[in-house]
This record gives structure tokens, sequence and C-alpha cells, in this order.
């Protein structure tokens, strides 16, 4: 048979599948489908000729990971994009990302610098078998990426969830492999600074691979003074919170211990800057973890918070752990012999606006008094053998006191006080929820209580509000929660009226309920191809494709004013991008000529018709009012069913109620009734049969006429489709 059918590799899991549905039958991923977050890339994007962009599979403070398809060398990939949240965005609609200004933008170049010069470090250590293989770097969309070896397992983060603890040996298998490797690049100059269970990957192998390493990170927090410092509570060292630390490889060995200690005994080590002030660290053998003396004093030499103190090397720490001397307990000395007090912590959490993020818990200003949760209003009983009510305190407030009486609140996650997804205002360290609930036994519970802290309220994301009126501009951001008010007027290329610039970027985030100050334009403006009097003329350019910024840019270029005029549903026009101007191009224009233009929505989404048991006819007039594409294939109904008559749709190739963009081509799969009986014809003396049977004596070439005698095929495909270069959803064909 040369029938062929369509195949389209899936963007969640980058396999080949043939299907008419948008669903990968491999890992149940919607192919089509818009990024998680509208700062991503689409899947679907090319990136340096040769990379397809998947579905996001991780992201955070400083960048996202996404699936990819190497189109060269034919593999499956990991793209890491350089995307620091504090320093810029990405405006949907747009590859290019969105660089803040001043201080940010030097943060920004700086940590784009760390991140390629890491990375080009990186591609040499291909032979390193503990740590990820780095493939390729490249600079694009005005950012960076990486191009990393696709690994499938599941992380140590993941096994610890579900095993609470390993045993030694265990632990050991695990860590060794990262000591060795990690060691050679510590030679190197390059430190992790990010070590932790979910940066330690198992293959279905069983290889051990180190992820994601920190340079990128660092350099951007060392030139700043409030960027936010993204460290994962537990692991991290003291010198890691502060923006200007001295860190170095006794960083990586104080994450690395941490991570083993929490292997070992199930219990993640208290925060660095807790156990500078106040040092409750148990030794593991108290946590019930059986291990040797040597071992257990190498883990607390290797935790000590002090870098005067603590253990230097990975080798120096691997020699002690796996000693059969004797092994001498390093006293924690910090700098001057004193304690840190709760007042310096607080100061140096403020000071670099510490977030600590994916870990459970976060650093919230240890021994601070906050407005209204200052104190304990309420007392808590601990005489009555049932758990306490602690939803409304504030941890700090409470943690200790807990413990003096035997019970242990451990934070096992963060979120917002209010729907939300970002940090803000006073009451972040407040007890959103706890397990078990209030008046369990705490027997039961083994004295152990888990609680959700609130890292802040919600915030609310500034959207690009130039070039549309006042008015129209002040109802958008109240949607966001955010009022505008209107500075003097300026003069500009905006018309009169009509926003012409904020004071917060497109894309950053500020506290809910925030005022921003907009500029409105004057609309006088002289330019080189026009002027306010209208004495120049010049040829109206094109608008049509480009964003509001590139226009406002020809506006000023040419001399006339332009402003948003609507915003529609357009299939030809990329999202955010205009799809219509008031002045055609090329039209002879004056300088202060007016230009209101249309901004594009993007293709209108619509919701598929189920169709399946309607006529053609029918299911076509359904198809089309939802403004989509029908194209059809015909088979027999002993596929699908006796129960389709001639005529109807057995089949179709996406599922109804699905949502799709606009003219979106559907195929449908029509009945021809029931398959007619196959007659036999007897072989002819050549050897040769006219329905395409062998010979019987064996001699023949077995050539067939290409069909029965009925003269008709078993499936009729009444579209053609050309062969084309995979994108986002494009099709392509291969043989049977």
């Amino acid at each position: 048979m040369n029938e062929k059918r369509e195949q389209r590799r899936c963007l969640g899991c980058m396999k080949m599948y043939t299907s008419f549905d948008n669903i990968c039958p491999h890992c149940g991923y919607v192919n089509d489908s818009p990024p998680e977050e509208m700062y991503h890339l689409y899947p679907g994007t090319m990136l340096d000729g040769r990379y397809l962009v998947g579905k996001v599979i991780g992201f955070g403070g400083f960048g996202v990971t996404y699936i990819g398809w190497d189109e060269k060398l034919l593999r499956k990939v990991a793209i890491k994009e350089y995307l620091p949240g504090e320093c810029a965005t990405r405006i949907p609609g747009d590859e290019n990302i969105t660089v803040f200004e001043g201080e940010k933008e030097k943060q920004f170049q700086k940590g784009i610098n760390a991140f390629m010069e890491e990375a080009r470090k990186l591609m040499q250590f291909q032979n390193y078998p503990a740590i990820v293989n780095v493939y390729d770097c490249f600079e694009a969309n005005g950012t960076a990426y990486l191009i990393m070896e696709y690994l499938e397992g599941r992380t140590l983060q993941k096994l610890l969830e579900e095993k609470k603890r390993l045993d030694v040996d265990e632990t050991i298998q695990i860590i060794l492999p990262i000591i060795d490797d990690l060691q050679k690049i510590h030679e190197t100059g390059v430190i992790h600074r990010d070590i932790a269970p979910d940066n330690i990957f198992i293959t279905d192998e069983g290889m051990v691979k180190l992820l994601d390493f920190g340079s990128a990170r660092f350099v951007a927090l060392a030139q700043s003074k409030s960027l936010s410092v993204i460290i994962k509570a537990g692991y991290a060292p003291p010198e890691q919170y502060q923006s200007k630390g001295n860190q170095g490889s006794w960083t990586d060995v104080y994450s690395l211990a941490a991570t083993m200690y929490r292997m070992l005994t199930g219990v993640v080590p208290e925060e660095a800057l807790e156990r500078m002030a106040d040092d409750h660290l148990l030794p593991p053998s108290r946590l019930g973890a059986k291990l040797l003396k040597n071992q257990e004093t190498a883990l607390l030499n290797a935790l000590n918070t002090s870098v005067e103190s603590r253990t230097k090397t990975l080798g120096e720490f691997k020699e002690q752990f796996l000693s059969l001397k004797t092994v001498v307990r390093q006293k924690d000395e910090r700098r001057g012999g004193q304690k840190m007090t709760r007042k310096k912590i607080a100061r140096i959490g403020a000071a670099t606006a510490a977030v600590l993020c994916i870990a459970a818990a976060g650093l919230f200003g240890t021994g601070v008094v906050r407005p209204g949760g200052s104190a304990i209003e309420q007392k808590i009983d601990y005489s009555s053998g049932l758990v306490g009510n602690y939803k409304g305190f504030f941890y700090d407030d409470v943690k200790d006191d807990a413990k003096a009486n035997g019970i242990n609140l451990e934070v096992v996650n963060t979120a917002n006080d209010a729907n939300g997804d970002s940090l803000s205002d006073d009451t972040i360290g407040k007890i959103l929820s706890q397990t078990p609930e209030a008046g369990s036994s705490l027997e039961e519970c083994n004295g152990t209580i888990r609680v959700v802290i609130s890292v802040g309220t919600k915030q609310s994301q500034v959207q690009d509000y130039r070039g549309y009126t006042l008015e129209e501009a002040q109802k958008m951001a109240e949607e966001n929660n955010i009022s505008l008010v209107e500075k003097q007027e300026e003069a500009g290329n905006v018309l009169p009226g009509y926003v012409l610039a904020q004071d917060s970027q497109p894309g950053e985030k500020i506290a809910k309920d925030s005022v921003l100050e907009v500029t409105v334009s004057s609309g006088q403006t002289v330019s080189a191809g026009g002027d306010a009097d209208g004495e120049n003329t010049f040829k109206m350019p094109s608008l049509s494709g480009k964003t509001f910024d590139k226009a406002l840019k020809l506006a000023e270029k040419y001399g006339f004013l332009i402003g948003i005029q609507t915003h529609q549903y357009s299939v030809e026009t990329k999202k955010g991008t205009i799809c219509a101007q008031t002045v055609a191009a090329k039209t002879d224009a004056a300088g202060g000529t007016e230009v209101l233009v249309t901004i594009s929505d993007g293709p209108e989404q619509m919701k598929v018709p189920d169709v399946i048991g309607q006529t053609l006819a029918e299911a076509t007039k359904a198809m089309e009012a939802q403004k989509l594409k029908v194209t059809t294939t015909e088979e027999y109904n002993d596929v699908y069913g006796s129960q389709y008559g001639e005529g109807d749709v057995m089949a179709q190739s996406v599922k109804g109620g699905t949502t799709v963009d606009e003219g979106t081509e559907i195929t449908l799969t029509v009945s021809r009734g029931a398959e007619p009986e196959a007659t036999t014809s007897a072989p002819s003396s050549s050897g040769r049969s006219s329905g395409g049977g062998s010979s019987s004596s064996g001699s023949s070439s077995g050539s067939s006429s290409g069909g029965s005698s009925g003269g008709e095929s078993k499936k009729k495909n009444t579209t053609t489709k050309k062969k084309k270069k995979f994108d986002t959803g494009d099709w392509v064909t291969a043989p049977e």
C-alpha cells in the first residue's frame, strides 16, 4: 500500500506520533497549548536555526528550562534560558525579552556574561559522568541560552519524598561521584552555589548528575544591593545571604553536607542565619541516622557556619568522611568570637532582601517586630495533649515556645496570604495552615506539626499603557489592582491625551493596590521627517506586524502622532503587534498627522464542536460556524463500527470541546459504508493476479494492478498535503 499517515512531533516529549489529535499518545501533552506563564517562550519557537523549543520543564528566579529538539543531531535536549525576573521580562507575543532600565540593565548584562562564560567552561567537562553535559551556548532574543543533555529519571528530592531517609551506603553511592567530579571543576574556578536535593538527578539507568550551576546568579547578586537572593533555606551557608559574601569551594562543601544531612536524617538543617544566633543543629545520630563517629564528625565540620572553621574543600571533606583515623571536631569559631545577634541577622536579611524560594521555609527577618504581630495575644495550651491552633500566628513568634514544650513546627511549604504569586507585605511569616489540625492528638503525630508559611500577599504585573488614552489605560490598570495618576503633560509623538511614558516597566511586578504615575502627551513634536506645522511631507510607513514600541520610533523618525484605537482578533498578525492603521502605508503625509492603530489579539480562540455521528454536511456547517477549516478522509465503517451509515462522520482529528485557534484545520473521517466483500479471480497463465495476489507457482513477480476486482481501495483520502518542516503543530507525512 502507498497509503500515508500524517505525523507530528509532540512538544511535550519530542516523540513523533501518527494521529490527527493534538493530544500526544505518549505523554498526554496537549500540543498547540500556550505556555504556562506569559513570559515563557511559546512552544514551537525555533532557536539558532536548529533548536525547537517545547514545553517548560522548570523555572525559577533566574531562568526557564524547556524540553527541546536538536534538528541537526536529531536528539532531545534541555534548553536553559537566562531570564532573571528582577532584571527582565518578556512581553506576551514577543520572543525578545525586555530588560529593565538603569542599574538592573547593568546587572542583567553582567549576569549574561557570567552565564556564557560558565557555559563555555562546562562544555569542557563532557567526560565528567556526574556533571550534566553542556553541548552549546549562544545569545538570541536579547538574552542567552544553554543547550544541555536531556535526562530522564527523577531528582533526589523526589526520591526523598518517597523514602524519607537513606542509609549511609545509599548516601555514599549518590554523593561520592558528585564529590569526585565537582572537586575537579572547583580547580577551574567554577563553583556550583546551589547544591540541594532538587538539583541532584538520578537517571533511569542509575547515573547521578549534578544540575544547574549558579555563577550567573552570583554575579548578578554581587552587583546589587537590592536584588533578591534566590537561595534554598537549610542548604545555603551564611555567606550566601549577603550579596558580597565570601564564597568559594567551602560554600559548596556546606550545601553538599546539608544535603547529606537531609538524606541521612530525613530533616533539613536549620537555616544558617538561625544557627549563627542560636545553634540547635543535632548530630545525625540523635535523629536516628546510623553512621560512624568519624562520618558524623566530618559532616558537622562541613556544616560549620563560620568559613574559618568549616572544611574548605571537597577533597578534605571526602578524606575526613572515609577516614579510619580519628577525625577531630572543629569548633564553630565565628569571626571575633562573637555570636550573631538576632538584630544583626535581621539587618543582613533586610539589606539583601533575601527571598528563600523553592525550599519549604523562608527567611522572615528573625526576631523583627511586625505591625499587628509582635506578641502572642492568645495562649496555646501545651498541657492538654492536643495539637494547638497555630494558624494566624507568626512562625518566629511561636516556634521556640513550641520547641520548649517538645513540639516541632516543621515548615513544609510557602504560599500567598491571598491569591497571588509574589512577595509583598507584613503578613510574611504568618502560619496559614497546619497538619494535623488543632484538637488532634499530639501523640499520633509524634509531636511534629507541619505548617505552611505566608510569603505575603498578591503583587500585580504592570502592563504597557503607552499609546492608550488615559481613560483606557486606567481601566486596564484597575483590572490588575493598580491605580494610575497623571503627571504633567510632555511633548512626544503620542497623540494628545494619550499615555506617553510610565514609571514602571511593562512586566515589572509591584505591590497590589499601588499607585503608578504616567506621563500624558501634549502631542507637540519635531522630527527629521516632518514637523508640527506640517510643512515637510513623507510617505507613511507600514506599521503592520510591528510592536507599538517600534511604531513609536517610526513616529519619532517621520514626525507623525500615534495612538492605539482598539484591539481585534487576527489570524494573519502576531498577538501584540499592529494589524491595522487609519492612515494607509505609502500615503503622502505631513508632520503632525494623527494615526490610530489596532493591536492584534492573535487568532480568536474557538471551541471545537463534537460532530461524530452527524452527516458531513451537518458537521461542516458546525465547524464553519466556529471559523474552523474542514478536510476529510474516507474509510469503511468496519474500522469504527457498523452504526455509522455512509456519509456519517466517524472520527475527528481534534476532540470536541478542545479550544483551538480560529482557522485551525480539522480532519473529519467519513464513512463509506460497509466494505464490499472481496472476490477472488482465477490466476492467469502468466502467473499474475488481477487483484494483486502472488503467483500460485511462485515464479511470478507478484505485481498487482493496484486494486481489488471491485476496482476500489479500502481507504480514500480526499485531500493532498505537502510535506513541510515541522513547527508548532505542522504536520509532516511519512510512508506507513
